[in-house]
């Protein structure tokens, strides 16, 4: 009775409600045309996005909403920034390169969270291209790299290990993450993770060529680890 009333009175309360109420479908409690009232919310809006509808159209976010979506990426609230993500990803956009290196960059847990998540999905591609362009972006930082570190765990292993070894430093800071990432996996490494002939051949062969780079002991546990799966 009190959420029929409310939504009787106004479009305001109609937000009000959807804020307060439980996560529900918003076409479960308004109807096939609610979406597009959601819409119009946030078409509306010039300074700041109107949350409860930017929730709504994210939780519902098909193609057309991607470009809707990503005019609030850069918002300074991290929930904002959340959201867009989750509704892009969702309504199967992509991300551009810099916004990719803006929102790692950025603080906040939701946020990575987000991302994190979008890339254990394979909603959001982190691959060669996209790791290179991050990590050597002027706009790049230690925050960036950190973050980047962490996404990198998101990725399964032996694609994780191939991505890392792709990897080609052109100044010290960029080695040294180098050397930390190989680190990383390397205490990951005794992960159950089956792993085809072909595979562990290339991923043999592209270790091989980056022995000049890491230590000995570095270089055998990974060898050790590609062997035995």
């Amino acid at each position: 009775m009190f959420g029929r009333r409310i939504m009787a009175r106004s479009p305001q309360h109609k937000l009000l409600w959807l804020v307060v109420s439980p996560p529900i479908s918003i076409r479960e409690r308004y109807g096939e045309q609610a979406i597009d009232y959601w819409r119009s919310v946030i078409d509306g809006d010039v300074y700041r996005p109107t949350l409860g509808a930017l929730a709504s159209v994210a939780d519902n976010a098909q193609p057309e909403d991607v470009a809707r979506l990503r005019q609030w990426l850069d918002y300074p609230k991290g929930i904002v920034r959340m959201l867009c993500l989750n509704g892009i990803a969702k309504a199967g956009g992509a991300l551009s390169d810099e916004e990719f290196l803006r929102l790692v960059t950025s603080n906040g847990l939701r946020v990575q969270r987000a991302i994190a998540l979008a890339i254990r999905k394979g909603a959001i591609p982190l691959d060669k291209n996209r790791l290179l362009a991050t990590v050597t972006s002027e706009a790049s930082t230690s925050t960036t790299r950190e973050h980047l570190r962490c996404l990198l765990r998101e990725l399964n292993h032996w694609d994780r290990l191939n991505l890392i070894l792709g990897f080609h430093p052109s100044k010290e800071s960029e080695l040294l993450w180098f050397v930390t990432l190989l680190g990383d996996w390397i205490v990951d490494s005794n992960r159950y993770a089956p792993l085809g002939a072909s595979t562990r051949a290339s991923l043999l062969d592209l270790l091989q060529s980056r022995r000049a780079e890491m230590d000995d002991q570095a270089f055998q546990r990974i060898e050790e680890a590609i062997s035995r799966h």
